[in-house]
This record gives C-alpha cells, structure tokens and sequence, in this order.
C-alpha cells in the first residue's frame, strides 16, 4: 500500500519536464496502485506495470533526445544526490551485471523538506547540470531527458516519496484506485496531465519500406521528403493499444478534401505498451505531385467504459 501522508505536509507539484503533454510528451505509465501481481493505474486502467512506483514522461524518439528536452525541478528542495556516466542506450544491449542498483541510471534526488523527496531517472549522459546540496525551485533545469539506465525508450521517470514510502502524485491519499484522492499537482499541471487511457505519437513520413527501429531513431521525423514518391508512407506509433483497435489513417491536401484512407483493426491478442504501424498510400500509374499533404490518425475503440477515440496528425512537403 503506498503511503498516505498528512495534507499539511504535501508539496505542489510543477511540470518536471519542459513539454506540452499531449502534443510533445505523453505518459505511458502511472504508479501501479494494485498491491497484487495485477496492474491498476490511478483510474484502474492499466496504464501501468506490476510494481512500477512512479510517472513516465516520454518523448517521442532519440532524434527529439537528440536536440535535448530538459528535466526540470517541480518544486523547491535541496539536491541529496546525483549519478552521471551511464550510456544511452537501450538496456538489453548492456549487461544485467552493470545494471544492478544502477536501473534508474544516470539521475537525481531532490529533498523537498517534511520527509518528502522526488527522484529522477534515465537523464542523458552528461546533461546533470546541478549539485550536491544545491538549492533548485520550480522550472530550474536539472539534466535532459535521456535513454540510460533500465529503459527502451527515452523518458523521464519521476518518482515521489515521503519518509521512504512511494506516493503517487494523482491521488496522494494512499487508497485504492478509482477513489479521489488529493492530487500533488497544480492546478495548472493537472488541467494539462488529464488522463489519456492510449496516445497516437511519433507520427511520421518516409518513402521506403518502414522499420519500426528507424521510426524510434527519429529518422520518419521529418517536415519533407524528396521526389518523385511512387509510394508516400505515414507511420506512427501508440501507447496502450488494446485487441480490436480500430486505427484510421487519412492523407489529404492541406486545403481540406481527403484523397485516400487506411483502416485495419488492430490484431492483437493482448493489451500492448507499445505497437508500431504504417500505412502506405500511391496514386495510380504516377508519383506523387510536389506539394504539401496531410496526414490524419483517428483510434477507434469501444469496450465496457464506452467508445474512447484518439487522434493525431502531421503534414510533409514533397519537393
């Protein structure tokens, strides 16, 4: 059972990551409430993993990693600890043995005062721009978002803690899921972190055959691509796709009407953290001409809570 701590002593929490959630950063995992071996996110969906005991902010692909995506400190406290020097990259590559004690990677540990103390984790190799017992208030930049530690994909992990006992920031009063509790955020924060149950992402363009490997470099993350195109693909990738997904991908001029459209329903036999799909789309008997197109992704899905819809799009330029 997470901890419960006392209303007066609770923190307000800002955004640790300097993204628009939603739009440039999205969360794929929540603090498991479930005490078992089962998996309950705050609103007892499962948008989470057995025993997982903070919040994962993710960005797109390494390319965004790349350019650099600050971590930034959500609430005043004094640094109590960093770790630095550890690769991106993604942890089957590395050995188990060099992983032991080390899963966050290269991090930080902030102490907020009253017992409370936030934790960061997978930052960038050498992107910790702060101290040992430095004092930071919110917005102040800590390290970038980065791929080390135990990690397939580049994220922030926050993790909240108050004498020792992990508190989840969306319901802080240590009770079952589904039950309102008081929420760590500010109000502002908490507009921007509604909960999205799944998330169309790193939507992108290529004129080859898509690899899902290329698509997570960041190397589909593109505003244009050179003619002549026989074949325009859109590829995208979803955070908690679920059996029978309907995923609707329609390209279109920039001036409104729609020129062709995929639909397939997804064939999965399990809920997925993480799935990669593409779309090809061709005219018949010539390229494509120059000019700027549209791409249009819609989730359809429906189960016992109701129909739930997600949607995202991106535009190229042929030149």
């Amino acid at each position: 059972m997470l901890a419960a701590p006392a209303d007066a002593q609770r923190p307000q929490l800002h955004l640790p990551i300097d993204c628009k959630p939603g739009t440039t950063c999205w969360i794929p995992n929540f603090v498991d409430l479930d005490p078992g071996p089962g998996v309950q996110d705050y609103t007892c969906g499962p948008n989470s993993y057995n025993g997982h005991k903070g919040t994962d902010f993710a960005i797109p692909n390494l390319k965004e990693m790349r350019k650099g995506v600050n971590v930034l400190a959500p609430a005043r406290g004094v640094v109590k600890s960093t770790r630095d020097g550890m690769p991106d990259v993604i942890f089957r590559w590395l050995d188990p043995k060099k992983l032991k004690s080390r899963e966050c990677g290269n991090g930080v540990v902030i102490d907020h005062g009253n017992g409370w103390e936030s934790q960061y984790c997978h930052l960038k190799e050498g992107s910790i721009s702060i101290k040992n017992g430095q004092w930071v208030s919110p917005g102040d930049k800590l390290g970038l978002v980065g791929l080390s530690g135990r990690t397939e994909f580049p994220h922030l992990h926050i993790t909240l803690r108050h004498n020792r006992q992990a508190v989840d920031p969306f319901n802080a009063s240590g009770g079952k899921c589904g039950v309102r509790g008081a929420s760590l955020w500010t109000p502002e924060v908490r507009r921007k972190l509604s909960y999205r149950p799944s998330a169309v992402y790193n939507i992108g363009f290529t004129t080859e055959k898509p690899n899902p490997h290329k698509a997570r470099l960041g190397l589909y993350d593109t505003e244009s691509v050179r003619g002549p195109v026989t074949t325009l693909f859109v590829t995208l990738e979803m955070f908690g796709a679920e059996p029978n997904d309907q995923v609707m991908v329609r390209l279109s001029t920039t001036a409104g009407p729609v020129i062709n459209q995929r639909h397939v329903a997804l064939k999965l036999d399990r809920r997925k953290a993480r799935i990669f799909h593409a779309a090809g789309f061709r005219q018949k008997d010539r390229p494509w001409p120059p000019g700027t197109f549209k791409a249009d992704i819609e989730v359809l899905r429906k189960g016992a809570a109701g129909a739930w819809s997600f949607e995202g799009s991106r535009t190229v330029t042929i030149n």
